[in-house]
């Protein structure tokens, strides 16, 4: 008797994201994953029993992925009063237009049930509490905090069709003016 296949959420995972880009999330299935993973549908249901449990682990699996690159880029980065915002801008502005979509796509479908937004919600708050206080840094970082998250929606679910050079200009002129504010507050 033969040993039995182990099942990769990992190589699960990655099939449903390359799916997501290739297709589209509305045309997203189980059968597909189970078929581009090379698992057994059985298997598949076991580690995600539902469509909307495969979506949740992608985008938390997007989200830890992308807080690491920002971690990363904070490390390396210029000292700031609210060194996430140039991390952000760094990373985003190193992704590409698929990654976006598919980020951003993950992230309006997680957001069809209470539990669901709620995640969402906390984990937006989180962050925008970080900005919360009085003065130019906090109002800067704020301002810019929902230009990068406005963009990021904007271009990754279609709303607006932005080139790779457009694409990294904007995220050039966030940062540029976010800056230009911390260098007011300098004076």
């Amino acid at each position: 008797m033969g040993r039995r296949k182990s099942i990769s959420v990992d190589a699960i995972l990655d099939a449903a994201e390359a799916l997501v880009v290739e297709r589209g999330l509305a045309h997203l299935s189980l059968n597909m994953v189970a078929e581009r993973a090379d698992v057994s549908k059985g298997g598949l249901t076991y580690s995600f029993p539902t469509k909307e449990a495969l979506l949740k682990a992608m985008a938390e699996r997007d989200i830890a992925r992308f807080d690491a690159l920002v971690d990363e880029a904070i490390e390396r980065g210029p000292q700031d009063p609210f060194p996430e915002i140039p991390a952000q801008l760094e990373v985003m502005r190193s992704e590409d237009a698929a990654v976006t979509a598919k980020a951003a796509t993950m992230c309006a479908q997680l957001v069809q049930t209470e539990a669901e937004r709620q995640a969402v919600r906390d984990w937006y708050r989180g962050r925008y509490d970080a900005y919360a206080g009085e003065g130019d840094a906090h109002r800067s970082a704020r301002v810019a905090f929902a230009a990068i998250e406005g963009v990021f929606f904007l271009r990754g679910l279609g709303f607006i069709e932005l080139s790779d050079a457009e694409w990294a200009g904007l995220l050039d002129d966030i940062r540029h003016v976010y800056l230009k504010a911390g260098e007011t507050r300098k004076r």
